[in-house]
């Protein structure tokens, strides 16, 4: 389990801001505590199933949906700092 954390970290709590606040690799305390249940979580939401049933996922369409979101979000940070940048 260590070993697939590790080779999945930015899938599961390590996090990168867009304004430089965190650095990439950089896990925070939540994301240690609650990275599974955390993205077990958004994978549920947007598969629109049950926690439980989220569980039961391959694991590649787990991984998928991650790969997803997380790829979803980095595109929603970059359009909104464009968006800030094109304002001044």
């Amino acid at each position: 389990m260590e070993r697939f954390n590790k080779q999945f970290g930015a899938l599961f709590g390590e996090r990168v801001e867009s304004e430089g606040d965190e650095v990439e690799g950089v896990e925070d305390d939540f994301g240690k505590r609650f990275g599974w249940i955390f993205n077990a979580k958004k994978a549920a939401d947007f598969e629109n199933i049950t926690l439980d049933e989220c569980y039961e996922l391959g694991v590649v369409q787990f991984l998928n949906d991650l790969i997803y979101l997380k790829e979803y979000e980095s595109h929603e940070r970059r359009m909104i700092k464009n968006a800030r940048n094109s304002e001044q």
